[in-house]
């Protein structure tokens, strides 16, 4: 068998490629090892509620997406832009301030000094102008180093350190300043929401428009070569196809095992369980961050429902809440669960979380790319060998739903420059 392209992976950079294919004419077939595209982008249901593949959000700020996506396909719910934080007791506010009331609100809130705030509002106002190239072709450093020249200590242990390591998965923040700068850039001239189908939403509306049949589930790629001038994708099912340009837009991890090459793979973990309440614990839709010192294992907790109705599909059921921890615990689920209810507890006076029933857990011990500072000059080139063999991916971009589509196009494109 053969094709013109051929895409190996059906996550957001492969089904970016295949789009644009697809919106070109040009034939195609996407292979993809599990049962359904999507990558980490995925959502279960059981009739009850859905239950996105880890706690996942999408900005409508992303550039490329936008592209790609209308937000008004999603029917999305977004949450306040901000978060409550908490000490150890009740959480305390801290707003973005898009509205008056929220500027004021969190003017008065003893958490951040006046200094803190003022270096808030010139930080946002300084990112309006640059777009994704000048931010990541910007000298580089750690988050950290980056938030210290700017803020309080107070305000980064806080506020900052809960809140990024939400974002990067890691307390430490020892990931590219180019990165946290994007992303705050991304999260203060946009919402942050949930498609009202889960996560999976974001899958669906950007496979709308790729050609009907050009994706096969269920097929693993063993190994690639090349012969007689053609690339021969061999898969583990025995079959071999030739393709003129082939796509490797798979993770990482399996990037590396198909081209033979040692590309960097530190990735962080991270665990979601999921609840169902009694009721909504919130009411409003805001993050609740852990701003303790010395925190336990929960680093954030989201009220799903309240932010997206549509998780929740059968009626007369309670609220979807996911607690969301850093790394892969050992710990069993339940304990896990038992552990997370007690320390919430506090945080949350006037809900009966000790009646949060646990429904599942995801355990991602590889969510996303660790990104170190000068991560983007250690990356490998899309273009892996000029007879055609492209990379796609978080890893040749930046770790995010954005950055994984514009490789994606990016990689399309050199693929209708070659053919």
């Amino acid at each position: 068998m053969q094709r013109e392209v051929l895409i190996i992976g059906g996550g957001m950079a492969g089904l970016a490629c295949a789009r644009t294919l697809s919106e070109e004419g040009v034939p195609f077939q996407l292979l993809e090892a599990s049962d359904r595209v999507g990558g980490r982008l995925k959502t279960d249901t059981d009739g009850v509620f859905r239950y996105d593949r880890g706690f996942q959000v999408h900005f409508t700020a992303y550039p490329n997406a936008a592209r790609l996506i209308d937000t008004e396909d999603l029917n999305p719910g977004a949450f306040l832009p901000g978060a409550l934080i908490t000490q150890g007791g009740a959480p305390l506010l801290v707003d973005q301030g898009r509205t008056p009331k929220k500027l004021i609100q969190t003017a008065l809130s003893p958490l951040l000094g006046i200094a803190d705030k003022l270096a808030v509002l010139r930080w946002t106002a300084s990112l309006k102008g640059k777009n994704t190239t000048n931010l990541f072709a910007q000298v580089d450093r750690s988050a950290l180093e980056d938030l210290s020249e700017r803020f309080s200590q107070d305000f980064i242990d806080r506020f900052a350190i809960p809140f990024f390591a939400g974002v990067f998965l890691d307390r430490s923040l020892e990931v590219s300043a180019n990165r946290l700068q994007w992303v705050w850039k991304m999260l203060s001239e946009g919402d942050t929401i949930l498609p009202e189908d889960g996560i999976e939403g974001v899958t669906k509306a950007l496979a709308k428009g790729i050609t009907q049949g050009s994706i096969r589930p269920h097929a693993q790629v063993d190994t690639i070569t090349r012969a007689g001038g053609k690339w021969q994708v061999h898969l583990r099912s025995s079959e071999t196809i030739e393709a003129e340009v082939v796509v490797i837009a798979t993770d990482v991890v399996t990037a590396s095992r198909l081209t033979k090459d040692s590309f960097d793979t530190e990735m962080f973990g991270s665990t979601c369980l999921y609840f169902e309440a009694p009721e909504e614990p919130l009411a409003e839709p805001y993050l609740v961050l852990n701003g303790m010192k010395r925190p336990g294992l929960v680093n954030h907790v989201a009220p799903l429902t309240k932010v997206q109705p549509g998780y929740r599909l059968a009626a007369g059921r309670g609220a979807l809440v996911s607690v969301n921890m850093l790394g892969v615990p050992d710990e069993s689920d339940e304990a896990l669960a038992e552990f997370a209810k007690e320390e919430i507890a506090p945080w949350l006076p006037k809900t009966q979380v000790a009646e949060w029933q646990f429904l599942r857990s995801y355990r991602i011990p590889n969510a996303q790319l660790a990104h170190r500072p000068g991560y983007a000059k250690r990356q490998p080139k899309m273009v892996y060998d000029d007879a055609g063999l492209l990379l796609a991916g978080e890893y040749v971009q930046n770790s995010s739903i954005d950055g994984a589509i514009e490789s994606g196009v990016r990689a399309a494109k050199r693929a209708l420059e070659r053919l």
